[in-house]
C-alpha cells in the first residue's frame, strides 16, 4: 500500500506534538518537585531552629531572642516563633 505524502506529514506532526507535549509536562513535574524539596527543606530547618530554641530554656531563662540566618527566634516556655521580614514563618504553642 503506498502512503501519500500529506499523510505522512501529518503522522510525523501528531508524533511531535505528543513527544513535545511529554517532555513539557516531564519539566513541569521536575520544577514542581524541586519547589515542593526546596520548601519541605526550609519546613526542616525552621523546626530545628525551633528545637535548638526550645532546649535553651530553663529556669534561668526563661524566655530566649536571637537572630539566626536571617530569622528572628524568641522563645519562651508557651511558644516558639520564628520570623523573617518580621513576618511569622513559624509558630508552635503549648497547649
Amino acid at each position: 500500500m503506498i502512503r501519500s505524502d500529506g499523510f505522512v506529514l501529518a503522522d510525523n506532526l501528531v508524533a511531535l506534538v505528543l513527544i513535545s507535549l511529554v517532555v513539557s509536562l516531564f519539566c513541569f513535574g521536575e520544577q514542581q518537585l524541586h519547589s515542593e524539596m526546596m520548601h519541605a527543606k526550609q519546613e526542616l530547618n525552621l523546626a530545628r531552629m525551633a528545637k535548638e530554641a526550645s532546649t535553651q530554656i530553663d529556669e534561668s531563662h526563661p524566655s530566649v531572642s536571637y537572630t539566626q540566618d536571617g530569622y528572628q527566634i524568641q522563645a519562651s516556655h508557651h511558644e516558639v516563633s520564628i520570623e523573617q521580614r518580621h513576618l511569622c514563618v513559624f509558630r508552635v504553642m503549648k497547649q
